[in-house]
């Protein structure tokens, strides 16, 4: 968990800084590297979110239309997520971006 927040982090940080660099919100600068429209999923990503998390899902209250207009619109946001996510990282040599907090080991 502190690793996934501390890349949330990072990419918050650079974000902001390419938009302060292009003259932009940060949210402006999302928008044009990942349009919220430009993002689909198809009935077959959601056919297998759905069998490959069928446990999982069980106990979520709602009728299956509902819960697929659901998973996709969590779908569609993981892809934007991931896009966002990806551009960041790539400007991490830009902004020298060094982690310096050492992996944690196995645990024995």
């Amino acid at each position: 968990m502190k690793k996934e927040k501390l890349e949330q982090l990072i990419v918050e940080k650079i974000l902001e800084q390419e938009a302060k660099k292009q003259g932009k919100t940060p949210e402006d600068l999302v928008d044009q590297i990942a349009p919220v429209a430009s993002f689909q999923v198809e009935e077959s990503e959601i056919d297998g979110y759905l069998q490959d998390n069928r446990e999982r899902l069980q106990d979520l209250k709602g009728s299956l239309p509902e819960l697929r207009q659901r998973l996709r619109a969590f779908l569609e946001q993981q892809k934007r997520s991931q896009v966002i996510r990806d551009y960041a990282h790539a400007l991490e040599f830009n902004y020298a971006v060094r982690i310096l907090v050492p992996e944690p080991g196995r645990p024995k």
